[in-house]
């Protein structure tokens, strides 16, 4: 099962990076960063001191693999507000105990930090091939 998914939400902690087998070469390992958002439902309101109103909303399991997943890990924190785009993916494995398990999560393809009025400052690094992964 695969959709599509493009929604904003907040960090609900801080990304959690490892490393893994990388299945496709041998040897080789693959960066893997997993984080909670939640995407929330906000609705304007009349309210000038409350401008938007959450109408409910939902936490989901992010991942990134990769070269943009170690820049996630390392740059963005619990609270960041983002922009995920990707695909809502059914993992599914057996556990210890010998149970199938299954959970929906986001498999990202771009994770991209809202400018809020949050952000005080933003620092950019020298330009590095980076193999198409930017």
């Amino acid at each position: 099962m695969k959709g599509s998914f493009i929604r904003e939400g907040n960090l609900g902690q801080n990304p959690e990076l490892k490393f893994i087998d990388d299945h496709r070469n041998e040897g080789d390992q693959v960066a893997i960063c997993r984080f909670g958002v939640y995407f929330d439902y906000r609705v304007p309101t009349n309210d000038p001191d409350n401008p938007f109103e959450d109408k409910g909303g939902f936490w989901m399991d992010v991942e990134q693999w990769g070269g943009r997943g170690e820049r996630i890990a390392k740059l963005l924190k619990k609270g960041c507000r983002v922009l995920v785009v990707g695909d809502q993916v059914k993992n599914e494995w057996v556990n210890d105990k010998g149970e199938e398990k299954e959970k929906l999560v986001i498999k990202a393809t771009s994770v991209t930090l809202v400018l809020n009025s949050r952000v005080e400052s933003i620092h950019l690094g020298e330009r590095q091939n980076t193999g198409g992964d930017e």
